[in-house]
């Protein structure tokens, strides 16, 4: 890993390495590209690209998530739980104002389809907790796992063509894991 990522050097050579990634996955899946190839396409060489990657999956989380964490700031997490149907609303405009689906042509069911939640599924949690108040628990973090697999489910797959019922099927997800009778997971402040 690169030890300096304030060097202007350093955030040069990242960028253009994230740049030709951007180009290559318009042209083929992520699984089919190659170190040596996405180095020759960002002019480094591979030792380059180890510097500052630890491979492939590891620059296309970090790419994923510096593009959507905009896009994502602009979503009210605190409504995940106190109103799932207008949260999944606002994410679905958020994720179409990201033209997350140009950016990365090959998400979605057959390309890392089961790789993405959880790339993905800690950044949400953190987001959550932060923004409710919920309590920090293994149990929590299952059930804000299976409310992301959910919402990655029904954004990817459904929202197209079943915007409404996807809606609903997300908000009766997450009433399920917290809704009412699950009072005891929420922090109860003094």
């Amino acid at each position: 890993m690169a030890k300096n990522d304030s060097d202007l050097r350093v955030v040069r050579t990242k960028m253009n390495i994230k740049n030709a990634f951007m180009e290559l996955i318009k042209k083929k899946p992520v699984s089919r590209i190659t170190v040596t190839e996405l180095s020759q396409a960002a002019m480094i060489n591979k030792g380059t690209f180890y510097l500052h990657y630890q491979g492939i999956p590891e620059l296309y989380k970090e790419v994923i998530l510096e593009k959507t964490k905009s896009g994502l700031a602009k979503v009210d997490f605190s409504l995940v739980i106190k109103d799932p149907e207008e949260f999944i609303r606002d994410f679905f405009q958020a994720f179409n104002d990201m033209k997350v689906k140009e950016m990365f042509p090959q998400i979605g069911p057959a390309e890392f389809n089961s790789q993405l939640p959880a790339m993905m599924g800690s950044e949400f949690r953190t987001r959550v907790y932060g923004s409710n108040e919920l309590e920090h628990s293994n149990e929590n973090d299952l059930k804000l796992d299976c409310i992301y697999s959910c919402l990655f489910c029904v954004t990817l797959q459904h929202k197209e063509s079943q915007p409404e019922t996807s809606v609903r099927v997300f908000a009766d997800v997450v009433s399920a894991l917290f809704g009412k009778k699950h009072d005891c997971c929420i922090n109860q402040a003094v």
